[in-house]
């Protein structure tokens, strides 16, 4: 217990019912649906595993931003930062980034887009990430 200074996390997106549209992988199935875990397990846990003030780093979908808010601040995480992440300039979000802190204070970033591709292919930003290369 508090002895985590960082997790990362790319948790289900999507809540599993019976009816849900499941891939024909159990793999996939389980990494796509909260069939195993569910966002407020994760988010249970993480509060359990980091140490005061430590930062745990979400990709989610925007669709269930509200969601995701509530059951981080009922757990006692502050979000940091937020950020989205559009396919191309002029369409809807695909996923939101955050970084919120264990028992941090509050006080929210909201940083700019992250467009993942323009006309020509990746755009640049994407690009550096890629690489692993610092702005």
């Amino acid at each position: 217990p508090n002895s985590v200074d960082l997790i990362t996390c790319n948790p289900p997106f999507f809540k599993y019912k019976q009816d849900s549209h499941l891939n024909l992988s159990d793999y996939k199935t389980i990494a796509r649906h909260e069939k195993l875990i569910d966002l407020a397990t994760i988010l249970k846990m993480s509060r359990y595993l980091l140490s005061h003030k430590a930062h745990l780093y979400l990709v989610h979908r925007p669709e269930r931003l509200s969601e995701i808010i509530a059951l981080l601040k009922e757990q006692g995480f502050a979000i940091k930062r937020l950020r989205f992440v559009y396919p191309k300039i002029n369409q809807p979000a695909i996923n939101v980034l955050i970084d919120a802190s264990n028992q941090g204070s509050e006080g929210m970033t909201i940083l700019p887009p992250l467009i993942v591709h323009n006309e020509k292919g990746y755009t640049e930003e994407v690009l550096r990430i890629f690489n692993n290369e610092r702005r």
